[in-house]
């Protein structure tokens, strides 16, 4: 495992015992079990994205407090292209990688990420459908991707884009044989 993931792991097991919760109590808020959790924490598991935004919400925070902030006393965030975290260099079992874009800025409301696609025959990725709270907006940067939400089909090329309650069981599939790569924006309510 990476770095990234150990230190992911870490903090969030800081945020739990800050917040007063066992591991146990964690898994009764977020619908995780007590061992994804414990693996979570020692870094021996990649999340996805719904996964830390399911954490998030039991913890009462947004998906950015995961990650340590660089600087706490700004208003405006500046993240230049190599300072991006990567999470899950190599990619998730779900068939994407991606990258967090705004950990430097504070309190903030939306959570946005630059996400690569694999497509299906290269990534081996497990078809799984997410939901977790808030709403999701994704922007095609390059490729073509199919987005399977609550079992409707929606097709996008590059610079098209779509924007959904992220609370319907929703997946993601790269068509062709190259990855596809997105702008998504993470949002939830407190």
């Amino acid at each position: 495992m990476d770095n990234t993931i150990k230190n992911l792991g870490k903090r969030i097991k800081q945020i739990r015992i800050k917040k007063g919760l066992t591991q146990e109590g964690l898994s009764g808020r977020s619908g995780l079990t007590k061992s994804y959790i414990s693996l979570l924490e020692a870094g021996k598991k990649i999340p996805a994205i719904s996964t830390l935004s399911g954490i998030a919400v039991a913890l009462g925070m947004t998906i950015g407090n995961f990650f340590e902030s660089t600087d706490d006393s700004s208003d405006v965030a500046v993240v230049r292209k190599n300072e991006r975290v990567q999470v899950a260099q190599k990619g998730t079992p779900f068939g994407y990688v991606y990258e967090a874009l705004s950990l430097q800025k504070k309190d903030r409301i939306m959570d946005p990420f630059i996400v690569k696609v694999l497509p299906g025959d290269k990534s081996k990725a497990k078809k799984v459908e997410f939901e977790h709270a808030g709403e999701e907006f994704d922007f095609v940067i390059a490729g073509k991707i199919k987005y399977i939400i609550n079992n409707q089909e929606y097709v996008l090329d590059e610079g098209d884009s779509i924007y959904f309650d992220s609370t319907l069981k929703h997946r993601v599939e790269a068509i062709g044989k190259k990855p596809a790569l997105t702008l998504s924006v993470h949002a939830s309510r407190r």
